[in-house]
């Protein structure tokens, strides 16, 4: 439960950063973030038999996560502008901090599974023995994802 304790500093950090933020900006993250880790989870195998061909099994599936997780964020970048007045305009932005905090939260939570599951799947040096021993998160996305 080491490793959970570091998560949890992290994550309350972006709640305190994600307070000073707009709605607008705090949920197009949430959005983007959401969809990279979405889009890695499912993706990753997939990927990963590929890559397997060029550069063996040892980190495919890490290096396929990593490509799937990373294609959303790159793609949502191009639509962030339009993305967030859509927000603006449905949504609104004058909302109090508390909202924007737990998202804020929220995301860096995903940051960090998405970085955990990366580390996990890379099969290195017996890290996901480690992992599954010193985290309580770890062992919740193993089952959430297909993994374990």
């Amino acid at each position: 439960m080491s490793i959970d304790i570091f998560l949890l500093v992290y994550a309350l950090w972006g709640a305190f950063r994600g307070r000073r933020k707009k709605l607008a900006d705090m949920l197009y993250r949430l959005f983007r973030t959401g969809m990279a880790t979405i889009t890695g989870v499912g993706l990753f195998r997939w990927i990963g038999k590929g890559l397997s061909m060029v550069i063996g099994k040892y980190f495919s599936d890490s290096m396929g996560f990593v490509i799937a997780f990373l294609l959303p964020l790159i793609i949502l970048r191009i639509f962030k502008k339009a993305l967030q007045a859509w927000i603006d305009k449905h949504i609104g932005s004058d909302t109090g901090r508390i909202w924007t905090a737990t998202i804020g939260f929220g995301v860096n939570l995903l940051i960090l599974g998405a970085v955990l599951l990366t580390l996990y799947l890379s099969r290195a040096g017996g890290i996901q023995h480690f992992l599954l021993n010193h985290s309580g998160l770890m062992r919740i996305m193993t089952r959430f994802t297909g993994t374990g």
